[in-house]
């Protein structure tokens, strides 16, 4: 029996529901079990959030790197520093 005959009788939304209940299940064991095998704790890797903010700052002022003057790539996502080059203009009133 065929995928469209099997679900040709069912409203949408039951056939989104019957599609979206793995994918949850999948998602909330994968949550649970990084959750679970770091004791509960979440730690925000401050080395990454400082290298990307610092870039950002350095992409604003017109470089990129994480030293004025110095070009580097310094991050391990070369898109997400331009998201924030903006940041540091309005953190810092300027």
């Amino acid at each position: 029996m065929s995928a469209q005959r099997l679900y040709h009788n069912m409203p949408y939304s039951v056939v989104a529901f019957v599609a979206l209940v793995p994918v949850a299940a999948v998602w909330v064991f994968l949550i649970g079990g990084g959750i679970w095998r770091a004791g509960g704790v979440f730690e925000y890797p401050l080395d990454d959030v400082y290298i990307h903010l610092a870039m950002a700052e350095q992409i604003a002022r017109g470089g990129y790197g994480v030293n004025a003057n110095e070009v580097a790539s310094a991050a391990s996502s070369p898109l997400y520093p331009f998201l924030w080059r903006r940041l540091p203009k309005k953190a810092s009133g300027g």
